[in-house]
Parts: C-alpha cells; structure tokens; sequence
C-alpha cells in the first residue's frame, strides 16, 4: 500500500477571472487588438466596393414580386432597399466574425467623413461580380481571423507572440477555418431542412404556425453550434485538426455547459453594450476614432477570455482524467 496521498487539480477558473485575465493578456501585448483596429480604419477611411450597378434590378425585381401587397408597404420597403444598397460596402465581408476579425463600422458606409475625405468607389456592375468579390473577400477575412486568433492564441498560450512560428502555421489556421465555417454551415443547413419543410406544411394552417417551426429549426441549429464554440480554441492552442478540435470542443462544452453559456452570455453584453457607446461618435468626427480603439480593445480581451477559458477548462479535465485513473490504480493496488 503506497503511502503517498495524490491530490485533485486545482480547480479550473471561473468565468470573470478568466475575463480578467484575458483583458490582462491584451493590456500587456497592445499589438492584438492591431488587426481590428486597422480593419475598421479601412472600412472608415479607405476605398469603397459598391453594387450600385447591380442594386436597381435587384431592388425593381424584388418589388415586383411585391406588386400585390399594400402600395404604401412596398414603397417603404424599396426605400429601404434603396437606403441599404447605397451605402453597402462589399468590403465589409472582411469581417467574418464571430469567425474573424469584430468591425464596429458594419457593413454600410457613412455618407461623411472627417476634413470632407473622399475614398475613392470601386462600382461592381453585375451580380456575379458581387457573388465572386464577396466569396473571395469572405475568404481573405478568414485568413485576416486566423492570423488575429493565431496572435491572441500565442500570447495566452506561450506568453508571447512568435511570428515565424505563427506564419508557418496560419495556412493550417487558415485551413481549419474554412473548414469550421463551411461545416458549422452544413450543420445548421442540415438542421434547419427538415424543419423548413415541416414550416412549409404548417404555413397551409396558418402563418404563424409555419414561422414558429422554421424559428425552432433555425434555434436548434444554432444551439448545436455552441458545441463548436472552441474548435479554433483546440486547433491553436493544443495544435489539433479540424476534427479532434470538433470532438475537443464538444467534450470541453459537455462537461463545462453552465459556465461555458455564462461566459457567452457575458461576452455579449460586454460587446454589445460598449459597441454602442464606440458607435457614438459621428463617423464626420475624428472622435470617432476612440471608438474604434475602444471596440478593438474590448473586443480583443473578450476573445482572449475565450481563449484562458478554455484553455484552463482543458487543463484541468486532462489533470482531472489522470487524477482519477492514478486514484483508480492505486485503488485496484490496495484491495488486490
């Protein structure tokens, strides 16, 4: 019989120290929170893609379809139709989150700029053009992400950010990300179809009932993308492929649920709140700046609280598995 006593691990940390410490990690590496910093920047100041020579079929085809609804209705809905398309920015497809680099500015471009700045428009004249600019720009924001996460996952990992090594991973980031996000879409397709067919039959009984089926399709989709909430997590911080940071993600999610949607819940409030207090300031003003060093900031401690969570969280399941399988042999040792 071993007189030795093992010890449990030191339990994992809680959801708001793990924001502190993700905050910490940002305030001594200010070089994170570069990427969205810069990327808003673009989308304020820089040049602008617009679909305005694509927008007015769009816009007349879609009302037609409307021709039989309320005159009034339609003509507030082109309106609309009108105001959005005007100001979109196709550029803004560089900001893939919660999959990539957050943007404060949006996707719609602000009619005035500070000093009467005037970017120049790049005008996309068909709709395959707009399709191709988005799909490649969506693409190109990815790898923006992965190399974003990929610093946040250095520093909170290693304690410092290695760029050689990091530039000799992204492609598999990268990869990986595209893979996340082309599954997680699959996924909730995959879910959502049977529930859209089953909304389709209900709307002949009414349309409420129709919409309630096809909004409990698209909420069971989503729930189920919470699982993966920390693929990317795994993919950096522990070097897994695509399907074991899936398998990681879920075990970690599974064992860790109350904390996990605390976390998710705080994280969102934190953003949405303080986004709103960034946006204040006129897109005319150059206080508007702030806001954005603000957003990039406490976007950027958010995320890297992710990333302490659940790199905590794994430590202490994988300490706590072999606490257990230690405890068990010994176990077997003594009643042998």
């Amino acid at each position: 019989m071993s007189s030795s006593r093992i010890e449990p691990p030191t339990p994992a940390l809680r959801v708001i120290p793990s924001m502190s410490r993700g905050f910490e990690t940002v305030a001594e590496k200010l070089v994170l929170v570069l990427p969205p910093l810069l990327l808003d920047l673009f989308l304020w100041l820089g040049p602008r893609l617009s679909v305005a020579g694509v927008a007015e079929g769009l816009v007349q085809s879609w009302t037609a379809m409307l021709r039989s609804a309320d005159p009034e209705v339609v003509l507030t809905m082109r309106q609309d139709m009108d105001e959005f398309f005007s100001h979109l920015n196709v550029f803004s497809a560089l900001s893939t989150a919660p999959l990539g680099v957050p943007s404060l500015m949006g996707a719609t471009a602000p009619d005035a700029l500070p000093d009467s700045i005037s970017p120049g428009v790049w005008v996309l004249d068909s709709a395959w053009e707009w399709f191709g600019a988005t799909l490649l720009l969506w693409v190109l924001g990815l790898g923006l992400g992965a190399l974003y996460f990929g610093m946040i996952a250095h520093q909170v990992r290693d304690g410092r950010l290695r760029l050689r090594a990091l530039l000799a991973e992204l492609p598999g980031y990268w990869g990986g990300m595209v893979g996340l996000a082309l599954s997680g879409a699959l996924a909730v397709f995959a879910i959502t179809l049977p529930f859209a067919c089953i909304s389709g039959v209900l709307g002949t009984f009414g349309l409420s009932l129709g919409i309630l089926a096809l909004m409990a399709g698209i909420g069971i989709g989503m729930w189920s993308l919470i699982f993966l909430i920390f693929t990317v997590h795994a993919m950096m911080l522990n070097g897994r492929g695509l399907l074991d940071a899936m398998r990681e993600s879920i075990n970690i999610v599974k064992l860790n649920t109350p904390a996990t949607f605390s976390l998710i819940f705080l994280a969102v409030v934190i953003n949405q709140g303080l986004s709103y207090l960034w946006g204040l300031p006129e897109p005319d003003s150059w206080v508007r700046l702030v806001g954005l060093a603000g957003h990039a900031f406490i976007s950027t401690g958010v995320i890297a609280s992710t990333f302490v969570f659940y790199q905590d969280r794994y430590r202490y399941w994988r300490e706590f598995n072999e606490y257990l399988i230690e405890y068990l042999r010994r176990e077997r040792g003594e009643t042998a």
